[in-house]
Parts: structure tokens; C-alpha cells; sequence
């Protein structure tokens, strides 16, 4: 067990303050723009081009990228919401792919 775990509130805290920096600021910039940049490639004239299977797995393949960047943008949120959650809760489902 981490100590931001072990000290949940502490952890919140310094989360919710890292959000208000350039730092952080700067990061969600760039998510953003890469996201600004898919939806371009989605949009363009070579998508409309591609053979029917192509575009739909292409096209798919952008929608599953610009979810990810919108999941990485609310990062600190979703860890904030994980260490509000009870701790037995926490150790439980902390790995959604660890069912063992």
C-alpha cells in the first residue's frame, strides 16, 4: 500500500491543488490538441477515400483514441474519486483486470 493510500486525504488534497497549476494546465493543453488533431484526420478527404472496412475500423480506432485522451484529461479527478471511496472498495476494484 502506497502512502498516498494510506493517507487518502492528503492525497485529495494534493491533487485538487496540482490541477490549478501551469503544470497541469499545460498538460491538458496538449491532450487537447491531440485531440484537435484526430478529429482533423477523422474529418479529412483521405478518410473518405478508404474502402469501407478501412474506414470503419479507422474511424473507430480515432473514437477509441479520443476517449482515452479525454479518460487521461480527468485523470486526477477519477484518482480523487477512487481514494474517496471506501478502502476496502479501493483494494477491490483499484485493477479491473485483476479478477483473480
Amino acid at each position: 500500500m502506497s502512502d498516498f493510500t494510506k493517507e487518502p486525504q492528503r492525497a485529495i488534497a494534493i491533487l485538487k491543488e496540482g490541477t490549478k497549476s501551469d503544470f497541469w494546465k499545460i498538460i491538458i493543453e496538449a491532450l487537447e490538441d491531440s485531440r484537435h488533431f484526430i478529429e482533423e484526420q477523422q474529418e479529412s478527404e483521405d478518410m473518405q477515400e478508404l474502402l469501407p472496412e478501412q474506414y470503419k475500423f479507422t474511424n473507430e480506432l480515432y473514437k477509441a483514441k479520443k476517449e482515452f485522451l479525454s479518460t487521461l484529461i480527468k485523470t486526477p479527478e477519477n484518482i480523487v474519486s477512487w481514494l474517496e471511496s471506501p478502502p476496502e472498495e479501493r483494494e477491490k476494484e483499484f485493477d479491473p483486470y485483476d479478477k483473480g
